[in-house]
C-alpha cells in the first residue's frame, strides 16, 4: 500500500540528535480505510533513512495487546 494517504493525525517523539519517530493515522485515496503508521527517521552515512510499520484496523487490537505486555515486561531503568 501506498503512503500517500491523507493524514488524520500525526505525533513526532525525539529519539534524540539523530533520530526521530512518529505516528501518523492516514486514510487510503483508493478506498477510505484507515490505517496506522509507525515510522521511524534516523541518521546513516550523512542520510536520513527512514523505517515504516503499516498496521491495518483489522489487527489494530493485536498490536495493541502485545504492546501492553511487551511494557509490562519491560525492566525500568534508573
Amino acid at each position: 500500500m501506498s503512503e500517500n494517504g491523507k493524514v488524520l493525525f500525526t505525533r513526532r517523539i525525539s529519539g534524540g540528535k539523530n533520530r526521530n519517530y512518529f505516528f501518523d493515522v492516514r486514510v487510503s485515496e483508493k478506498n477510505g480505510s484507515q490505517y496506522l503508521v509507525l515510522s521511524e527517521s534516523r541518521m546513516a552515512d550523512g542520510n536520513w533513512a527512514n523505517s515504516r510499520i503499516l498496521i491495518f484496523p483489522d489487527r489494530l487490537e493485536e498490536w495493541k495487546q502485545t504492546f501492553e505486555e511487551a511494557l509490562q515486561n519491560l525492566v525500568p531503568s534508573g
